[in-house]
């Protein structure tokens, strides 16, 4: 599993780097998974001019890391994904956590359509992780798609899109 660091604008950036790796087997897609996540953030704690290497010691890469093994060892996931399925999912991380020590984080929420890159294999996609205040987690355990989809769109409306803020008020 590998990572790589970012700046979108004043944003911090941590992308997944390996989830569309070609498979060895020759009846596999060429792009792996098909597609590779990523999450955006002016809370990421390191200084402004602080080496891109300093995201790893930020919450942002934990959280990465954290989806990015998910999606590895369960590849149906990223299928649903891939057809436009939004998804949350909920790990213990240090770095951030709700009252039960849980952290949340909903993913496929872009701003736009998910981007697509062409690389050697074909296409993929970009997906977004966006963290959830502990009070979002709460509301979308036990529920499904639709739940995920208004809060998605509370997201948008509220112009926070796919970014992840450490301390946005909860929009449920």
């Amino acid at each position: 599993a590998a990572w790589l660091a970012a700046r979108h604008g004043e944003n911090a950036c941590v992308l997944s780097d390996g989830l569309s790796d070609p498979w060895v087997e020759r009846d596999r897609p060429e792009t792996g998974l098909g597609l590779e996540v990523f999450i955006e953030s002016p809370d990421s704690g390191a200084a402004e001019n602080a080496p891109l290497a300093k995201f790893a010691d930020t919450w942002l890469f934990p959280l990465t890391a954290e989806v990015s093994h998910t999606l590895a060892g369960f590849p149906r996931l990223s299928e649903r994904l891939l057809n436009g399925e939004l998804l949350s999912m909920e790990f213990a991380i240090d770095h951030i956590k709700d009252g039960r020590g849980q952290i949340g984080a909903l993913l496929g929420a872009n701003s736009e359509p998910a981007k697509t890159l062409t690389l050697a294999g074909g296409e993929i996609k970009l997906i977004a992780i966006t963290l959830l205040t502990g009070s979002e987690l709460k509301y979308l355990r036990g529920k499904g798609e639709l739940a995920r989809h208004e809060l998605a769109d509370k997201l948008k409306t509220a112009g926070v899109g796919h970014l992840s803020l450490l301390h946005r008020p909860s929009l449920v």
